[in-house]
């Protein structure tokens, strides 16, 4: 909870342009298509995240090339995180 916090404030320490960026970026088209991927992608998502709806993080696991996707039922979009750090860093490297 601490780190959360730190890392939110930290976020916002020089302003609220980069979050207001990272919301513009939700809303408008992406520039490349996830079908022209062509590195390894590991996806790790939960299936009760409110923030990301799962059916959209399948879609997107389906679209990118040998995608390796992982859901884990009931998890949230910050239980994910916390309850499976340990398979996020291993897939880190």
């Amino acid at each position: 909870m601490e780190a959360g916090l730190a890392s939110g404030l930290e976020a916002l320490r020089q302003g609220v342009r980069g979050p207001a960026w990272d919301m513009h970026m939700y809303v408008r088209p992406w520039d490349f298509c996830l079908e022209e991927i062509r590195f390894p992608v590991r996806l790790l998502h939960g299936e009760a995240d409110r923030n990301v709806p799962v059916a959209l993080a399948r879609k997107v696991a389906a679209a990118i090339p040998e995608c390796q996707a992982t859901f884990y039922p009931g998890e949230t979009h910050l239980s994910t995180l916390t309850n499976h750090l340990d398979e996020i860093f291993q897939a880190l490297g």
